[in-house]
């Protein structure tokens, strides 16, 4: 989660690329969401079979 964040303001503020620098906070957030939702989440350990 923190890298996701790290990343976008990197890209929006320190170092702004265009297209980053242009999104409106709900099209952040709506890029960014699912991204966010699933760096906390449990992986499945490949000795359980998949």
């Amino acid at each position: 989660m923190v890298t996701v964040l790290g990343g976008l303001s990197h890209t929006r503020y320190i170092n702004p690329l265009p297209t980053p620098a242009a999104l409106t906070p709900a099209e952040a957030r709506r890029m960014l969401v699912p991204a966010l939702r699933a760096a906390p989440a449990p992986r499945p350990s490949a000795a359980a079979g998949g």
